[in-house]
């Protein structure tokens, strides 16, 4: 496939997926599927024929810049993955859950705490501050866990229409 066509393909493939009603943060794991015809995403996967072979660098990779190309403020995730209630002292405190991308550690949870003044931190040991740290560590990986399959369900749902849109490429 060469660029042009790559990017002829996309358009078709952005193009339907909103059409679809697919939240454009959802739309680039969309249009991998789209373009790979893979049903999961574990396993090897292998082009679709009928849209000819990729070559080229990492395919996710190679849309994802199509994505931040066309939509470059809209393609940018949530900065949250929600919130969760945290008990601290008796209190109860809302923590947001970051959406932070191939984390490799998370940053000091204090940010996230909606309510928890300085005053309050300061004055909280070290095993209260580990507490609320790994809180945060665990709403995360909630967050992350429940973001995945809310978008595998989302494009499950949407596999049929993705399939047609195949066909016509």
């Amino acid at each position: 496939m060469t660029p042009e066509e790559f990017d002829q393909a996309m358009r078709r493939m952005d193009a339907a997926l909103a059409q679809q009603g697919v939240p454009l943060m959802l739309r680039p794991i969309g249009a991998w599927f789209g373009i790979t015809g893979a049903k999961e995403l574990c396993g090897p996967t292998y082009p679709d024929p009928r849209l000819g072979p990729f070559e080229g660098p990492n395919l996710i990779e190679t849309i994802s810049k199509w994505y931040k190309q066309h939509y470059p403020v809209h393609s940018i995730m949530p900065y949250d993955w929600g919130s969760r209630l945290l008990l601290l002292r008796g209190e109860v405190f809302q923590v947001r859950v970051p959406m932070i991308l191939n984390a490799i550690e998370l940053p000091p949870a204090r940010q996230y705490v909606t309510g928890l003044s300085p005053e309050l931190f300061a004055a909280i040991c070290d095993q209260e501050r580990e507490y609320i740290q790994g809180a945060l560590s665990v709403f995360y990986r909630q967050g992350s866990a429940l973001a995945l399959c809310h978008s595998v369900y989302v494009l499950g749902h949407h596999e049929t229409r993705v399939a047609h849109l195949i066909d016509a490429a």
